[in-house]
């Protein structure tokens, strides 16, 4: 958004100026530097500075970590160093040297690609819901190939904007490329390079699948992309993935090159990304939406099974929303059910549903998703909580409700403890515990004195996930390795462990211990079910089978009852079924799902890597200095000048000059210059803030120019013949404190300001 003086100044240049090049030209420029009034640079926050950090150097990155995970970062490493040349094949470019940043300290699991100054950020930490690959790997694949799509577009028109722009005016020009692409493709390659993906995990697939199988009239192509209040939508990543796959089997991998490269050279077409795929393809946007839907709800339709269990009894709930999701039920001994409700005009709630009515019992804080454990006393589940200064670093901590007081505790605070799981008497509680040196272990505490009772250490290249209990002494979990996704269960009191299911690519998620079986969401079929596993004579059957989606089974000691939620596209929706001990089709009359698009592009690519033996190799590391590394000038803007102080006013001018940007790779350091010439006086016009410690320091200056003179008078009759040049200092000590724990957001900042302007007084 920009004010009216802005546009008129705009206005003019569109009337003066008389190609199509230079018009574009100007107001790319104009765009880039009003971005500056506003936040400059694109930061996600700061590691603690006690971190210590090292640096592998190659010739295609520098990946940059904190040496207490070496063997992560070299893992890391030969995973891009392997992937580099493939993962670029297919858009026939290979990208410039980047900066790739890892942290260790949070439990927001997730990464990214920016220009400005480039780099690629990710946080080690797995989420638990996850496909059957290697987190680091996932990332290898899906944020690299955002790396070569970005750095394919510096050619033509945006190589020159960026010779004077910098990384700037580069990143710029993403802008012109859709998400639904961007991550669409991104996708495409996580998928086309393993045996998994999320374009073969039905958990991910199945949003797009309840829209197009349930609803009577498809999402229009603004819905999806820009998201709706009125429904809730799949996002561009679901329909995206699609999309970008749809084409690729219809069209090969050619179209897709070639509109990158045309939308890099020719930006100034404003929709160069628009003409070259009608150009490449025949279709707009919309008609590829269009196309890729169609084929989706024929393939669908066609695959559909025929259901021959009894049908699941539905909880009936009576929330208002148009989406609404009841996940984690559990039956009460009085027949009511809890549930956690979440929905696209409310909070994450635990609610009690008894005939029909709900009842709103506690109000979660920021909640992941991992699980919601019950007994008939409590209720567990896991909060993201945040560290008080740094933003790289967040906690995971386990939350205990009381039914019965309806009052709720943390188990331990400053913790990275996931997906808690209550044993059947409500005493004791088992969970993965992680630690920022990539160490799990499964830990049990003692739900009343809230203290560790013992802690079961797991292997440290394998992680751990949703931790259940058969009985007092035997816990199951799920272990995610190189070979894929196995079920295994320890003994407590020996820590011995034994394999229950063996390891392949199918996602395994939301184990569920009852006796001698364990339950659990099992996606073999193409559609994630219920599954019943004996842990005697091993005997595998589904319990559920919905053609989307069914998930979170809760099996009720009282009634024989199964408990899940079934996905639709209102959302998740509560169901119970009387499971006797025969019930359920076995394991070995089912057929593995075959996904034809994944199968598709998966034959573009030259290499599957989770079918092949990426070479480890052991790359030299080197300290890396914080001190050494304040500045990296990333980008700049000449040959002009612009006072962002003056657009609110009615004329914006500008200057000759030029402006040079700075940010650190760890983000803790940002700083600019500015040199300009204006009436006939030179201006200089440095700042920087530093977030290297605990409080943020801030500093700003400006010299050049005459000083203002100060005066009694209206007028001043006769000025001195010499008044030294004006010069302003200002600085800013702040410390910003985040105080937001469970559901109550709270930011504090407390900040002491100097200011000194000289005056000339007459």
């Amino acid at each position: 958004l920009m004010c009216p003086s802005a546009l008129n100044f705009i206005s003019l240049i569109l009337i003066t100026t008389h190609t199509m090049k230079i018009r574009f030209f100007i107001i790319a420029c104009l765009f880039l530097f009003l971005s500056l009034s506003h936040g400059q640079f694109y930061s996600t926050g700061t590691a603690p500075y006690s971190v210590k950090y090292r640096a592998i150097k190659t010739d295609k990155f520098r990946l940059i970590f904190p040496e207490d995970i070496d063997s992560l970062a070299q893992r890391f490493a030969s995973s891009l160093d392997y992937l580099y040349p493939h993962t670029s094949k297919t858009l026939r470019h290979e990208p410039s040297k980047i900066d790739i940043v890892m942290h260790h300290q949070s439990v927001l699991s997730n990464a990214y690609v920016v220009w400005a100054p480039k780099r690629m950020e990710l946080v080690a930490v797995p989420p638990q819901k996850t496909y059957a690959h290697n987190w680091l790997e996932q990332l290898a694949l899906h944020e690299y190939r955002h790396v070569v799509q970005v750095d394919k577009l510096n050619q033509g028109f945006t190589k020159g904007l960026s010779a004077i722009t910098g990384q700037m005016g580069h990143g710029a020009m993403m802008s012109f490329l859709p998400l639904w692409f961007l991550e669409g493709d991104a996708v495409v390659t996580e998928t086309a390079f393993t045996r998994t993906g999320r374009g073969r995990d039905p958990y991910f697939i199945q949003q797009v699948k309840a829209a197009e199988m349930q609803r009577s009239q498809r999402f229009k192509y603004d819905e999806f992309y820009l998201g709706t209040y009125k429904d809730f939508a799949p996002s561009h990543y679901h329909y995206g993935y699609y999309m970008v796959a749809w084409s690729r089997m219809k069209f090969g991998t050619e179209p897709w090159e070639k509109v990158i490269r045309h939308t890099g050279r020719r930006p100034f077409v404003l929709a160069p990304f628009y003409f070259k795929l009608k150009d490449e393809t025949g279709l707009s946007k919309v008609g590829l939406y269009n196309a890729t839907t169609d084929y989706l709800r024929e393939q669908w339709m066609h695959e559909a099974p025929k259901k021959s269990e009894k049908p699941a009894t539905t909880i009936t709930t009576h929330f208002g929303s148009n989406y609404s999701s009841y996940r984690f039920p559990f039956q009460q001994p009085d027949g009511s059910v809890y549930a956690l409700r979440t929905s696209i005009d409310d909070v994450a709630r635990l609610v009690n549903i008894k005939n029909g009515k709900e009842e709103n019992v506690h109000t979660l804080g920021y909640f992941q998703g991992s699980k919601v454990s019950h007994s008939e006393r409590y209720a567990a589940w896991e909060e993201i909580h945040y560290d008080l200064r740094w933003e790289q670093r967040s906690y995971s901590v386990i939350r205990i409700f009381d039914k019965q007081s309806g009052k709720s505790s943390t188990l331990k605070n400053k913790t990275m403890h996931f997906a808690p799981d209550l044993n059947a008497q409500g005493d004791r509680i088992c969970l993965v515990s992680y630690n920022d040196i990539n160490n799990y272990s499964i830990e049990v505490y003692n739900v009343q004195t809230k203290q560790l009772v013992q802690r079961l250490k797991m292997n440290q290249t394998e992680q751990v996930s949703f931790p259940t209990w058969l009985d007092d002494n035997r816990i199951a979990f799920v272990m995610h390795s190189n070979q894929g996704k196995s079920i295994q269960e320890v003994t407590v009191s020996t820590g011995a462990i034994r394999e229950l299911l063996k390891p392949g690519f199918e996602n395994i998620s939301y184990l569920e211990g009852y006796g001698e079986w364990l339950y659990f969401t099992f996606s073999i079929e193409g559609a994630e079910n219920i599954y019943r596993l004996n842990t005697t004579s091993f005997e595998l059957k589904r319990i559920s089978n919905e053609t989307i989606g069914g998930s979170f089974a809760a099996p009720s000691a009282n009634t024989n009852m199964l408990l899940y939620s079934e996905y639709t596209a209102r959302g998740y929706q509560p169901r119970a079924v009387k499971v006797e001990n025969s019930a359920g089709t076995s394991i070995d009359s089912i057929q593995p799902h075959t996904y034809h698009l994944a199968e598709t592009v998966t034959k573009q690519e030259p290499v599957n890597i989770q079918d092949s033996l990426i070479p480890q190799k052991n790359y030299p590391s080197r300290p890396y200095r914080k001190g050494m590394h304040l500045f990296n000038i990333h980008s700049w803007l000449v040959p002009f000048y612009m006072n962002l102080d003056e657009l609110p006013d009615e004329q914006v001018q500008l200057y000759p000059g030029i402006t040079l940007l700075s940010q650190s790779s760890l983000s803790n350091v940002t700083s600019s210059i500015s040199y300009y010439y204006k009436d006939n006086q030179h201006h200089f016009k440095p700042s920087l803030s530093m977030r290297l410690f605990y409080p943020v320091l801030t500093l700003d200056y400006l010299y050049g120019g005459v000083s203002p003179i100060i005066t009694s008078n209206a007028t001043v009759s006769e000025k001195p013949a010499a008044i030294m040049n004006y010069s302003e200092f200002r600085t800013t000590l702040s410390i910003p404190l985040n105080f937001s724990t469970s559901r109550y957001p709270l930011n504090v900042v407390p900040a002491l300001r100097y200011r000194y302007r000289n005056y000339y007084i007459a």
